[in-house]
């Protein structure tokens, strides 16, 4: 089978594990998905272009109208989150909403799987090195997962 295919394959396992998070996985996923959400909510919310990090809070999660008073703990640049934030928008339940932003991140984290196997088919590598690169980057644990939640 030619590498291509491979690659094909890998990047649909990849999708499916995600997805699977993504639908069926408890909300929110400790790798700090709620963090990320309030984030996202944030800046939805009407954050200016670069928000005060110091002034943002975890968002409630019994009512993503409320916040907490517990400091968001994250200090990274607002280009993940003002994308998600413009999904945000829509009107939806609190329970839609994070099945929306999760299916987003599944497709954004879909693309940086498949620009990297894009590189790795130019890289000039032996197919064993190739095959071995899309086995790990496929059957990592927690890349699926990281896809598949609210997650820079």
């Amino acid at each position: 089978m030619p590498l291509r295919r491979w690659y094909q394959i890998a990047l649909l396992v990849y999708v499916a594990r995600a997805l699977v998070v993504a639908v069926a996985g408890p909300f929110p996923i400790p790798f700090d998905e709620h963090a990320h959400l309030s984030y996202v909510l944030h800046l939805a919310a009407g954050a200016p272009l670069l928000p005060d990090l110091d002034a943002m809070r975890l968002v409630d999660l019994e009512d993503f109208d409320r916040w907490s008073d517990e400091r968001n703990y994250l200090n990274h640049p607002p280009g993940y989150y003002w994308l998600l934030a413009l999904l945000a928008q829509v009107p939806a339940s609190d329970a839609a909403l994070v099945l929306g932003l999760r299916l987003a991140n599944v497709a954004l984290s879909t693309g940086a799987i498949a620009v990297a196997f894009w590189m790795a088919a130019r890289s000039g590598w032996p197919a064993a090195a190739q095959l071995s690169f899309m086995a790990l980057v496929v059957f990592v644990p927690t890349l699926p997962v990281l896809g598949g939640i609210v997650s820079n």
